[in-house]
C-alpha cells in the first residue's frame, strides 16, 4: 500500500510524504479501498521506515518516460577519438605536445542568436596556451581556428584532447584527421568535466578575466577580437609566470595528498629549460623574449579590451 500511495503521490521524498501522510491516506481511500488497520499503520509509519521500504524503487514521474531514450551508437568522430581521461596520467609524467581544446561562449548569458566564441588550446606540461576568436560555433570555423592555433606552438604537438561538444565531435573532425595524420586524438568521458582540467583553468584565467561575461555579438569585431587574442596569448606565454604540479604524494592516512609545485616561471622559460626542445625553436623563443615589454603589452591589451567592451555595449 505504501508503494502504491507513494507512486500515486508523485514519488515525493519520504520526509515530505510523512509530513502529509494523514491527508494522503484520506485521499488514497477515495480511489482505493483501505482497511482501517492498514490506514492506521500508514499514518504511524516513520520516514526512516518508509526509506527502507522504498529503497531502490525507481521514481515514476511523467517526464521520466520522455527522458529515457534508446542509446545511440557512437558517431564516426566519437569512434575515431579514443575515450580517455585527459588527466589519467599526471602532467609532470608527460612530454610537451599533449594539448587540450575547448570553447567559451561570449554570449552574456543568452545563448540565442549569433555571437563570438573563444577557442582555447592548452599544453598540459608547459601551459603554453593559444586562444582564437570564432564567429558562432560552426565546425568549419572552429577547426580553421584550431589549425591556426596549433601552427603558433613553437614545438611539435602530438596529442589533441577534446571534450564531447558537437563543435568537435562531427564530420569536420574526420576531415581534419585526414589532413593531419600526425596527431593522436582523444576525447573526454561523458559528464567528466575534470578530464579537461588544464584548459578549463585557462578558460577562466585567460578568457573570462579578459573578456568578462558580456555579450560580443557584433561580427565586425571578429578581426579586432582575434588581434587581442594573439596579444593575450603572447602575454601569457612570454610574460606571465605560472606554476605546474611537480609531484603528488598520498598521505599515509589514505586521505588526500601533498602537492609540490614548481617555482613560478613563464611557459616560454619552462620550454627553454626542457632538454627536448630543438635548437631552432630555442633560438626563436630567445629572440621573441628579447623584444617583449610585458608592461607595454598589458597596457595595450587593457586599452583595446575596454574599447571592444564599449563598442559591444553601444552595439547592443
Amino acid at each position: 500500500m505504501l508503494i502504491e500511495l507513494w507512486e500515486r503521490a508523485g514519488c515525493p521524498n519520504t520526509k515530505a510524504l510523512q509530513a502529509r501522510i494523514d491527508r494522503f491516506v484520506e485521499e488514497f481511500g477515495e480511489v482505493r479501498h483501505l482497511r482501517p488497520e492498514v490506514a492506521d499503520r500508514l499514518r504511524r509509519m516513520s520516514a526512516s521506515t518508509m526509506d527502507r521500504i522504498l529503497r531502490g524503487r525507481p521514481r515514476k514521474k511523467p517526464g521520466f518516460t520522455v527522458r529515457r531514450r534508446t542509446p545511440r551508437a557512437p558517431s564516426a568522430a566519437q569512434a575515431l577519438a579514443q575515450e580517455i581521461s585527459g588527466e589519467a596520467i599526471p602532467a609532470y609524467l608527460c612530454k610537451p605536445g599533449e594539448v587540450q581544446v575547448d570553447t567559451v561562449a561570449l554570449c552574456g548569458g543568452d545563448m540565442s542568436g549569433n555571437f563570438h566564441w573563444i577557442l582555447t588550446v592548452t599544453d598540459r606540461v608547459t601551459l603554453w596556451t593559444e586562444i582564437r576568436c570564432v564567429w558562432n560555433k560552426g565546425a568549419a570555423g572552429v577547426f580553421a581556428a584550431l589549425e591556426d592555433a596549433l601552427a603558433s606552438f613553437p614545438y611539435k604537438v602530438r596529442i589533441l584532447h577534446f571534450d564531447n561538444g558537437n563543435e568537435f565531435m562531427n564530420a569536420h573532425l574526420l576531415a581534419f584527421v585526414r589532413r593531419h595524420p600526425e596527431y593522436a586524438y582523444q576525447r573526454s568521458r561523458p559528464r567528466q568535466k575534470n578530464d579537461n582540467a588544464h584548459v578549463e583553468q585557462r578558460n577562466y584565467s585567460l578568457v573570462r578575466t579578459n573578456f568578462g561575461y558580456g555579450r560580443y555579438d557584433n561580427r565586425a569585431q571578429t578581426e579586432a577580437l582575434n588581434r587581442q587574442c594573439a596579444k593575450i596569448s603572447c602575454h601569457h606565454n612570454y610574460c606571465l609566470p605560472t606554476m605546474t604540479l611537480r609531484s603528488k604524494t598520498p598521505h599515509l592516512s589514505g586521505k588526500g595528498s601533498s602537492r609540490h609545485y614548481s617555482p613560478p616561471i613563464t611557459p616560454a622559460q619552462r620550454l627553454l629549460e626542457h632538454p627536448g626542445l630543438r635548437l631552432r625553436h630555442r633560438a626563436a623563443l630567445k629572440r621573441r623574449l628579447a623584444t617583449l615589454n610585458a608592461l607595454v603589452l598589458m597596457e595595450q591589451i587593457t586599452y583595446a579590451l575596454a574599447r571592444l567592451r564599449r563598442d559591444a555595449t553601444l552595439q547592443g
